[in-house]
């Protein structure tokens, strides 16, 4: 888990079956319901940073080519959906998901990932006007 910002914090977590199935959760301990916003698959792989045993961080194919993930006028992948989960109230929840093989070649070895950005993910709760 992350430290938490204004009271909600960001894990990631694996299966020990499946250790590159990732799940990214959301510890809201706020008193509202929070939002959080998932871009397609390929934002998946910006919630967090992956590491090798040496600590040293892993890049992404996206960014081996040097290219935006969601940029169409660089020649980025383009996404075209957006999926918005509720979370309510002190309450922790899996928010994304997806595999690092989908953005990461791997060989055999440890690796570790921890939450990157991810308030820059989470949509603040909608308010009535």
């Amino acid at each position: 888990m992350s430290a938490q910002q204004n009271d909600i914090a960001f894990g990631v977590s694996s299966r020990s079956t499946e250790p590159s199935e990732l799940f990214i959760w959301m510890d809201n301990r706020t008193e509202q319901t929070q939002s959080y916003g998932m871009r397609c698959r390929v934002a998946f792989l910006g919630a967090f940073a992956a590491y090798d045993s040496a600590g040293e961080r892993l890049l992404s194919a996206a960014e081996r080519r040097g290219r935006q993930l969601h940029s169409p006028t660089d020649g980025g992948e383009v996404c075209w959906c957006w999926i918005v989960v509720s979370i309510p109230p002190h309450t922790m929840q899996v928010v994304d998901y997806g595999n690092l093989g989908e953005g990461y070649r791997l060989s055999p070895g440890s690796y570790f990932v921890i939450p990157a950005h991810p308030r820059a993910q989470t949509l603040e709760a909608s308010k009535p006007d």
